[in-house]
C-alpha cells in the first residue's frame, strides 16, 4: 500500500512539471526587435525586413525585387539608388520615398501604383514604353524628378 502511494504522488509532480514546462515559451534563436533592424537595406531581405518592422528606411545599394507593396504609412530614402521594381501602394497609407530612382521599365506595368497619398521629391521613374509612371487613383505629389518611357 505504501509503494502505491509513493508511485501516485510521484506520477503527480511528474505530471505538474510537465504542465509547467509546457507552458514555458519556447524561443527560436534571436528574436529581432525594431532597434536590431540593418541601418539600411542593401538586398531584398533587408528591404523586406525593414519594411515590416520600420517607418522609415533607405537603400544602400541599388535592389531589384519583382514587387514592392507597401501597406503602411512609411518613408523611403533611395539614397541617389536605383529601386529595379513595381511599387503597390495601398489605400489610405501615406507614403514619402525621394532621392533616387523607380525603374520599371523590365516589366509591363506601370511603375508606381498608388491607392494612398504619396508623395516623391527627386525621384526619377522609369516605366516600360507605354506604360504610366503613376497610376491607381491615390492622391501624388511630384516634387522633382523626371518621368520616362524606356523602349
Amino acid at each position: 500500500m505504501n509503494i502505491k502511494l509513493k508511485f501516485k504522488r510521484t506520477s503527480y509532480i511528474a505530471s505538474a512539471l510537465v504542465l509547467m514546462l509546457a507552458m514555458v515559451p519556447i524561443v527560436p534563436g534571436e528574436m529581432a526587435y525594431a532597434d536590431d533592424l540593418p541601418s539600411c537595406a542593401s538586398d531584398e531581405t533587408t528591404l523586406a525586413s525593414l519594411m515590416a518592422g520600420a517607418d522609415s528606411l533607405s537603400l544602400c545599394d541599388d535592389i531589384t525585387k519583382a514587387s514592392v507593396v507597401i501597406s503602411k504609412n512609411l518613408e523611403i530614402d533611395l539614397g541617389g539608388h536605383t529601386l529595379y521594381s513595381k511599387v503597390y501602394i495601398g489605400e489610405g497609407y501615406t507614403v514619402n520615398i525621394h532621392d533616387g530612382t523607380i525603374d520599371a521599365s523590365a516589366i509591363s506595368d506601370n511603375a508606381v501604383s498608388n491607392k494612398g497619398t504619396l508623395t516623391l521629391t527627386d525621384v526619377d521613374i522609369v516605366a516600360k514604353g507605354g506604360q504610366m509612371a503613376v497610376t491607381g487613383g491615390g492622391v501624388t505629389t511630384l516634387v522633382g524628378g523626371s518621368y520616362s518611357n524606356s523602349g
